[in-house]
């Protein structure tokens, strides 16, 4: 979280099994689909496949992400005060 990586879970734990080193993944939501804990769909190009995503964030994890990383945060919080 802290480098502004996304904790995903997969819905369904069967489908870690259909993903391979050198598939292209294309995330179509937009990053506030994330920070309100709806599911998101990523699309496996190489399978032609979609995948169910989960991430269940806390206010401050949605604040750290949506800056880009806790650094990019506490200096945007510093900016402001």
């Amino acid at each position: 979280m802290n480098a502004g990586i996304i904790p995903f879970v997969f819905e369904n734990p069967e489908d870690f099994g259909f993903l391979e080193a050198k598939n292209i993944l294309r995330f179509t939501n937009d990053p506030e689909t994330v920070t309100k804990g709806t599911n998101l769909i990523v699309y496996n190009n190489s399978t032609k496949k979609g995948i169910v995503l989960t991430c269940i964030l806390t206010s401050r994890q949605k604040k750290i992400l949506l800056a880009g990383g806790l650094i990019n945060c506490l200096k945007k919080n510093l900016d402001n005060g």
